[in-house]
């Protein structure tokens, strides 16, 4: 049987790994923001700390930046504890910029009603790009123990989703629980290059 970790711990364990990484590439004034951070009393007391909001920062465009500042406040409104990593600034849009904030709107809704209704409450996500990709992952405590996608999918919103994603051929995306935890990642070939000014 797999024991459940709470919120507090998947946090823990998130942010004790970004704590990590930024010290062992030498990013020490990261590192130091991010264990401010952590000595808060309680940091869902906060609204969203210097840290994050850097973290916020790296997103370039603005309609995507409020709506990531909209859904981290939703959450922490709810109770649930949030994580994200954005490591480097994301300046182009993967797809149609309205059909993308969409997507991206509906499925964090979504992540966010998982994580209210279950016992953890915890939701992470990272935004981050490669040479010839975009890539959204996304994870969060959820009722469910083990499900796959189309379970998910037949919500009638998550449907609209995938009848957006039939116009990009260059999009994948998957989906599954186990264990308690929902997670779903989108990639998005680039090769073609993106949408800037919109």
């Amino acid at each position: 049987m797999v024991s459940k970790k709470t919120s507090q711990e998947l946090f823990i364990k998130d942010e004790a790994e970004n704590l990590y990484d930024l010290i062992r590439f030498q990013q020490n004034d990261e590192a130091e923001e991010l264990i401010d951070y952590l000595l808060t009393p309680n940091p869902l007391d906060k609204k969203i700390d210097r840290f994050y909001r850097n973290k916020l920062e790296n997103i370039k465009l603005a309609d995507l930046q409020a709506l990531f500042e909209a859904k981290f406040l939703k959450a922490k409104e709810l109770d649930v504890w949030v994580s994200m990593e954005i490591p480097e600034p994301i300046t182009v849009y993967p797809i149609y910029p309205l059909d993308w904030v969409y997507i991206l709107s509906t499925i964090l809704d979504h992540v966010i009603d998982q994580a209210r209704d279950s016992r953890q409450k915890y939701l992470s996500f990272a935004y981050f790009k490669d040479e010839d990709s975009q890539h959204f992952v996304v994870e969060s405590s959820s009722t469910k123990e083990d499900s796959p996608i189309t379970s998910d999918f037949s919500d009638p919103e998550l449907k609209r989703v995938t009848h957006i994603l039939v116009n990009y051929p260059n999009v994948n995306i998957i989906s599954n629980t186990r264990a308690g935890i929902y997670r779903l990642q989108i990639e998005i070939d680039m090769t073609k290059g993106g949408y800037h000014d919109y």
